[in-house]
């Protein structure tokens, strides 16, 4: 993906030709090192606090719960903290894990660019999109020359 250099419009314009097939090959070391975990943890960790938050003012101020040490409503409260983290931690690390190696793969092979990363099964819509920007940018270029006033 590559800015408009003449930073009048703001229109991006892909070159389909610099296009070019990447495999990814990661084992789980690799995975569990890439360095989008640390920020999906502390966006998890936010997240939990936030909703267990809100649920414990719930259970306090709206059900008059008794959350003192060793309650059930307690245990129960705080044996859903876990599971939560970690169902939060793998929706968000997951895919940003996979899109960050997709990129570094892409900027090692490739150099440092700004590149548009595209799936497969999205290649054959991506290329349509672009050939019709391509098509109403050239329209809108003849227009513009037909008119004198340029208006």
């Amino acid at each position: 993906m590559v800015p408009d250099p003449s930073q009048r419009t703001r229109e991006f314009s892909y070159d389909i030709s610099k296009a070019g097939d990447h495999f990814l090959e990661v084992d789980l070391r690799g995975f569990l090192r890439c360095r989008s975990w640390t920020q999906n943890i502390i966006i998890s960790v936010m997240a939990v606090i936030l909703v267990f938050v809100l649920i414990y003012g719930v259970l306090v101020i709206g059900f008059k719960a008794d959350m003192g040490s060793g309650t059930t409503a307690r245990l129960v409260f705080l044996a859903f903290i876990a599971p939560a983290f970690i169902v939060f931690l793998l929706a968000l690390g997951i895919p940003a894990a996979v899109k960050t190696l997709k990129s570094d793969l892409v900027i090692s092979e490739r150099g440092q660019e700004n590149w548009k990363i595209v799936d497969e099964k999205d290649w054959e819509r991506f290329s349509r999109f672009v050939k019709l920007a391509e098509e109403r940018r050239k329209k809108m270029l003849k227009e513009a020359i037909r008119r004198p006033d340029g208006k």
